[in-house]
């Protein structure tokens, strides 16, 4: 079975997200992951980090909203063709009080 590439509107924003936070690894088309990028100012940026299945990943960026788990984004490239992916890490992003 191929591994399902979300996108902004395949109608499939649920399951994208529960796959997301199950940990799961998950591609995305450049759309998806560039209104990632857009929604929040990052939480790390182009850095390595701990990914949750214990292996460490260099990110292009981590999304985070308030005190959660960090979302870390990063692409792939191979033969000309560049793939997009999301998987939780390790680190929790703390929130900043004002």
């Amino acid at each position: 079975m191929d591994q399902t590439i979300y996108d902004l509107n395949d109608g499939k924003w649920a399951e994208f997200l529960t796959a997301r936070d199950k940990g799961e690894l998950v591609e995305m088309t450049e759309a998806m992951w560039c209104y990632w990028g857009d929604v929040l100012p990052p939480v790390k940026w182009k850095e390595t980090v701990q990914m949750i299945d214990g292996g460490s990943q260099f990110v292009e960026f981590g999304f985070a909203e308030g005190a959660e788990v960090i979302t870390g984004f990063w692409t792939e490239s191979a033969w000309g063709k560049i793939r997009y992916f999301c998987q939780l890490t390790q680190e929790m992003n703390e929130e900043k009080e004002d």
